[in-house]
């Protein structure tokens, strides 16, 4: 069984039993030292204020755009990348696939929402994990990381 996340609400400390990450794991397995990590995860949190990168979405967008434009090889249309880039918070979360991928979040929306879940993210319970998963020192000790 696989798992669907929205990219806006991937845990930030996902992964912690990833025996491919045990240096990861074993240092975020310290309370401290994860608490001090979720303190950091929010202070970017709050730098996605799109107050803060609006103005800086709205410089790169205007220098770049002509050259968007004008690309012969581009991905997408010219309207996409100022849909993409608007400084409106539209989502196109309700919009069908397009082929291999969903369609893509505005900037402003993936900002905005991000913010909101990482600035009211808890971390959650041992109890609150899915069956099958394991703590990260479990998991350390398992690679052998005592």
């Amino acid at each position: 069984m696989t798992m669907q996340v929205k990219g806006v609400e991937l845990d930030p400390l996902v992964g912690l039993d990833d025996a491919r990450k045990p240096l990861r794991s074993k240092v975020l397995s310290v309370p401290t030292l994860q608490a001090r990590y979720l303190q950091y995860v929010r202070v970017i949190a709050d730098h996605l204020d799109w107050s803060r990168i609006g103005p800086v979405v709205a410089r790169y967008r205007t220098m770049i755009d002509n050259e968007v434009k004008i690309d012969t090889r581009k991905l997408e249309t010219h309207e996409a990348f100022l849909k993409a880039t608007a400084d409106t918070a539209e989502s196109n979360s309700a919009a069908p696939e397009q082929g291999w991928r969903a369609a893509p979040m505005p900037l402003r929306a993936f900002a905005d929402h991000r913010r909101s879940y990482l600035l009211n993210y808890s971390p959650k319970k041992a109890a609150e994990n899915p069956a099958g998963t394991s703590s990260a020192s479990t998991q350390s000790r398992k690679a052998g990381l005592k």
